[in-house]
């Protein structure tokens, strides 16, 4: 072979090479670039998705899912150059305890054909903040916000730090222990589990933490000292109590904006309004003894394969009393029409007035009507402000009565006990039920479990209500605490 055809083909082996070695080069700069800049923002973007409204009131780490996400989207942004090509995938984010897996998807820019190869850099991170005795697990132990003049020590001598108190006593069953109360009216707190010292009384309403039990008395902490209540007057937050369990799931849409109407219309100052304060975002208040209950029905609903729905639990006194006010400013208005009598609603076409009940299976229910007090009382006496009730309806099943917390004659579902007088409109067909209930797959299913395996009280007026009259004996006074 002629010398000049070598010379020809090392100089094209050398171009080859040349390109291969940036090639490569390029792609380990991109991708160890990529790294450096991933684990950056990432941990930059979880800190600030730190929820220290959660922390300050459980001592917990918790971080913002959608505002890690809006963070980590805009500090990528602003690191990249406007030729930049790349791609963000968010793969497992858990909120509590803080772990988060991204992946960025960046063009390395080099390549013989200049459109360059695409390289994928995933980073997991897990926030852990360490206390100031050493501990990692998940709490921390807060520090003053102002600085301080240290106090001089000898240096052979250090202070031993002082070490947070733990509440543990002589429990008997820690099933309960990381979980939050809170109490349903002032409670004495005492200093052992004999009751020999009353230390302390709680308000309603201040969260504190549950370390165990002792028969019907629980261990807490309550504003940083350790004591013991009795559980028959305390709320369990119903986050804590279900978290991780099957059949039941918690959405209450009073605290983000409220599904009640009234055959269908909006109430003025109700409908789509947040009537709670913010602690409903973490916690839901439930009587202790009625969320025992409620339990049971979520295991029945659980072995069955259906899912319980939470819409309601504690309402703060006054938020009834405010759907009341909306509902009579729609009646004076003349936006629905209320009857007052039962032969108003005789008289009457079906759908004429809200409160009218009519059945085409069981004539001797049509005509019936029905106070507004039944769907909802301008009192504060309802079993809500006790923490004695739930609201709840079924996931996935279509054919309720009427829609969740319609207040109307259509959420019916008895002939009987109509205004504090007991009628049973279907005796001659030996029925109670309110043929649209009696039909429903999906309420009469949640009355198996709510009533059937749990043994709760139901009303006449609604079907997704029920309730603890003995609940109620026991916590005494309604609550009116986190009221928007």
């Amino acid at each position: 072979m002629p010398s000049t055809y070598w010379g020809y083909w090392l100089v094209v082996m050398g171009v080859a090479i040349v390109g291969l070695v940036a090639t490569v080069n390029g792609l380990t700069t991109t991708q160890t670039q990529d790294y450096l800049s991933i684990k950056e923002i990432t941990d930059a973007s979880m800190l600030e998705a730190i929820d220290y409204g959660y922390y300050r009131d459980y001592t917990e780490v918790k971080i913002d899912k959608e505002k890690f996400m809006e963070v980590f989207i805009r500090r990528v942004a602003q690191t990249m150059g406007l030729q930049d090509r790349y791609t963000i995938n968010f793969y497992d984010i858990y909120e509590a305890p803080p772990k988060v897996s991204v992946e960025l998807i960046s063009n390395s820019g080099n390549s013989i054909d200049g459109n360059g190869y695409t390289v994928p850099t995933r980073y997991s991170a897990i926030l852990q903040l360490f206390n100031e005795t050493g501990g990692n697990s998940g709490t921390v132990t807060p520090k003053p916000t102002t600085p301080t003049e240290p106090e001089e020590t000898d240096p052979e001598e250090p202070e031993e730090p002082e070490e947070e108190v733990a509440c543990e006593g002589d429990i008997s069953t820690t099933a309960l222990k990381g979980m939050h109360g809170t109490a349903m009216g002032s409670v004495a707190i005492y200093s052992d589990s004999t009751k020999s010292q009353v230390i302390g009384t709680t308000t309603p309403g201040v969260i504190f933490d549950i370390s165990g039990e002792k028969g019907n008395l629980w261990n807490i902490k309550y504003n940083g000292e350790c004591g013991w209540v009795e559980d028959t007057k305390m709320a369990i937050n119903l986050k804590d109590y279900f978290r991780g369990k099957s059949g039941i799931s918690i959405n209450i849409t009073n605290a983000s904006s409220s599904i009640m109407k009234v055959n269908g219309v909006d109430i003025p100052g109700v409908t789509g309004k947040d009537l709670y304060s913010s602690e409903f975002d973490n916690f839901v208040p439930l009587t202790y003894s009625f969320a025992q209950d409620l339990a049971k029905a979520a295991n029945a609903a659980a072995s069955a394969g259906d899912t319980i729905v939470v819409y309601e639990a504690y309402r703060p006194g006054g938020i009834s009393g405010k759907v009341y006010s909306g509902v009579t400013s729609l009646v004076s208005s003349g936006t629905i029409k209320e009857a007052t009598s039962d032969s108003q609603c005789k008289s009457s076409s079906k759908g004429t007035y809200y409160n009218c009940s009519y059945d085409d299976t069981y004539p001797n229910f049509n005509g019936v009507y029905w106070q507004r007090a039944t769907f909802i009382n301008n009192s504060n006496n309802s079993l809500h402000n006790y923490g004695c009730a739930v609201d709840v309806s079924l996931s996935g099943y279509n054919d309720m009565p009427s829609a969740m917390h319609d207040l109307s004659a259509n959420a019916v579902k008895f002939g009987g006990m109509r205004n504090s007088t007991a009628y049973n409109w279907g005796q001659a067909n030996n029925k109670w039920f309110n043929s649209k209930f009696e039909k429903s797959n999906g309420a009469t299913r949640l009355r198996n479990y709510m009533y059937g395996a749990a043994g709760m009280k139901e009303i006449t007026s609604e079907w997704w209500h029920y309730e603890s009259p003995t609940c109620k004996n026991n916590i005494g006074s309604p609550q009116s605490f986190w009221a928007a």
